[in-house]
Parts: structure tokens; C-alpha cells; sequence
């Protein structure tokens, strides 16, 4: 019953769009407002909705924890990836294991570019979070080209870095809307 009507949510926001998740999930003004300056309204809304701090925070505060989320999720593929490496069963060919490999160096530089976004934030330097955003971003990307290289084995890790993309390029919308 619960995932039936998690399902109902998920699909009137999806298709009613972010107007409507402010009268369904209580989402704050404010958050809502930021939101919809963003190319993926809904993970926006979900992920900040998800983090307390955004019940009170202005629209600094809102960039401080969407940069916040975007390096929760970084620590999370590097926990990821050396969870798919250390699986006994998997039938993933060498190409993918080094592949991994190189995902866990990137995520490690995408971790490290976000908190240069953060500090950044906080010295009120602009274009630098945006700068070091965009390299986390690139970051990803690398790691999904270089397990997308081979079209023979299907990367086990492009939806979790799509989903890093979307909510960096969030916060980056965030950002831009600071200065």
C-alpha cells in the first residue's frame, strides 16, 4: 500500500509538474520559487525537501545544501563502485572492473571540485562554484564515457550518474540565481 501511494505522488508531480508539489508536500515558497529555475524541478524539489536545513534557509542556504547533496551523492558512488568491484558473483568482463576503477578516481575529484564549490559559496565567489561545479559534472561525465566506451557491456553506472548531473546542474542553477 505504501509503495502504491509513493507511486501517486511521484506521478502527479511528474506530470502535474512543480506548482502542484507545493500543495502536495508542503514545499516552502522559497524552495519552490528556486526550483522552478531549474531544469530538473522535481529532483530539486525532492532533494532539498529531503535536507531540514532548507525549511529555513534563504536562497544562499538553499546553494550551500544543494552542494551538500551533490557531495553526499559523490561519497556515495565511491561507495557504490567499490561495492559493485568487491561482488563475488558479478559477470562484469575486465574492460568494466577497470573502468570502476577509474569512476572511483574521478568521483574522488568530483568530491574534492564540490568542496572548492562550497568554500567558494561561502567567499561569495560566484564563478568559482560554478567553475568547480561544472568540473564535478565533467568528472562524471568521464567516468560514464569511459564505461560507455566499449558498446559491447552496458555501464552499470549510468543512471547514478545521470542523477549526479542533474543535481549538480541544480545546484548550479541555484547558484546563477545568486549573482
Amino acid at each position: 500500500m505504501h509503495n502504491n501511494l509513493l507511486v501517486f505522488f511521484l506521478f502527479i508531480i511528474t506530470y502535474l509538474g512543480c506548482p502542484l508539489a507545493r500543495v502536495l508536500l508542503g514545499v516552502s515558497d522559497l524552495v519552490l520559487t528556486t526550483c522552478s529555475h531549474t531544469l530538473y524541478c522535481n529532483l530539486c524539489l525532492s532533494s532539498l525537501q529531503s535536507d531540514p536545513r532548507s525549511g529555513t534557509a534563504d536562497l544562499k542556504g538553499l546553494a550551500v545544501v544543494a552542494l551538500d547533496i551533490c557531495n553526499a551523492h559523490a561519497a556515495h558512488m565511491i561507495s557504490h563502485v567499490n561495492e559493485l568491484k568487491s561482488q563475488k558473483n558479478t559477470t562484469y568482463p575486465p574492460y568494466i572492473f577497470s573502468c570502476l576503477n577509474d569512476c572511483i578516481n574521478e568521483y574522488q575529484e568530483a568530491t574534492g571540485n564540490l568542496e572548492e564549490a562550497a568554500q567558494a559559496l561561502n567567499n561569495n565567489s560566484y564563478s568559482s562554484v560554478n567553475a568547480f561545479t561544472t568540473a564535478a559534472m565533467t568528472d562524471s561525465d568521464t567516468c560514464e564515457d569511459g564505461c560507455s566506451d566499449n558498446h559491447e557491456y552496458k555501464s552499470p553506472l549510468t543512471l547514478k550518474n545521470q542523477h549526479f548531473f542533474e543535481l549538480c546542474s541544480n545546484a548550479l542553477a541555484i547558484t546563477n540565481l545568486l549573482g
